[in-house]
């Protein structure tokens, strides 16, 4: 059951395919979500987003006329241009596609659904979007990558500092043997200077 406060919730859909618009509008409708505007244009729904308040918005990654998902996206996270930067988006994505997704995060997304869409996750990522306003996946993603980063240079660092006591070892070995070179040349000649006084 929704609760009564998330029924405020406004919601706008740009999906090109009729079937899949015409699904999660009636799925969040039937859900008790106020309200759910749909489109089929990019063009429009920056024109709605311009005279309207939205709360989420569901857009397809792959939007057939004149603008694409991912630059639709772009275009309301832009601050200089958009009525709304901080709004909450939720990409729709085919599965397990990499590449659409790192496009998504780049271009500032809140959160992914992938097709085809339940209901219940609809409804559950819809409601999470809402409350995640300028909470943008791009800056949750890369403390993990900063971690990960930190650790291989934590790596190098240990590797060079393995490396460097061997390279010392190598010299400190090298010396050694200069010096039993030079030990042995020295008794070489105090045994000769030894003979040559013995025989006198």
């Amino acid at each position: 059951m929704i609760k009564t406060e998330q029924k405020a919730i406004k919601i706008l859909i740009v999906e090109d395919d009729s079937q899949t618009r015409f699904f999660m509008r009636s799925a969040l409708i039937r859900e008790g979500f106020k309200e759910a505007q749909s489109y089929e244009d990019a063009r429009q729904s920056l024109d709605y987003l311009s005279r309207n308040k939205v709360d989420v918005a569901l857009i397809d990654c792959d939007l057939d006329k004149h603008l694409g998902g991912i630059e639709l996206v772009s275009k309301i996270r832009d601050k200089k241009t958009s009525s709304d930067p901080t709004l909450p988006i939720i990409l729709i994505v085919p599965a397990k596609d990499s590449k659409i997704i790192q496009a998504g995060i780049k271009a500032g997304v809140n959160d992914f659904i992938v097709k085809p869409v339940s209901v219940k996750s609809l409804v559950s990522r819809v409601i999470k979007a809402s409350k995640n306003r300028g909470k943008l996946l791009r800056d949750t993603v890369s403390a993990p990558i900063e971690r990960r980063d930190h650790s291989r240079r934590k790596e190098e660092r240990r590797h060079v500092f393995l490396k460097a006591p061997s390279s010392l070892e190598k010299r400190e070995g090298d010396d050694r043997r200069d010096l039993e070179r030079r030990n042995a040349r020295k008794g070489k000649k105090k045994a000769v200077a030894e003979t040559k006084s013995a025989t006198k």
